[in-house]
């Protein structure tokens, strides 16, 4: 019997979608073996606290995106107080349609 993690992203958008490829990459680093289940994704509206505080879900791990845009990592991280151990918070200082865009190429046809 194999291993299997099954995990929710609950993001500010649909474009968020791309974080998917990067969080089992992530996990799999960490568990080359282990079989990762098809993910739950949905949308988050309000504050990161509110959505969480109705928000359930079978998943064992919930990642949630937010982006910093003008904020400091430690205020955005803030919103993370008193959420369940299995809350992982994904934070990226710049947006993440930025950090994504690391083929010069996709670069050079979005700029042209």
């Amino acid at each position: 019997m194999s291993r299997q993690i099954t995990y929710s992203v609950v993001a500010d958008g649909g474009t968020d979608r791309a974080l998917l490829p990067i969080i089992e990459w992530s996990i799999h680093r960490l568990d080359p073996e282990v079989e990762i289940l098809e993910p739950e994704f949905r949308k988050r509206s309000g504050s990161v606290h509110e959505f969480l505080q109705g928000y359930r879900t079978g998943s064992m791990i919930t990642f949630v995106h937010r982006d910093a845009e003008s904020d400091s990592l430690e205020s955005r991280l803030l919103e993370f107080e008193d959420v369940p151990q299995t809350v992982v918070p994904v934070v990226p200082v710049r947006m993440t349609e930025a950090w994504l865009l690391i083929d010069s190429r996709a670069i050079a046809r979005q700029v042209t």
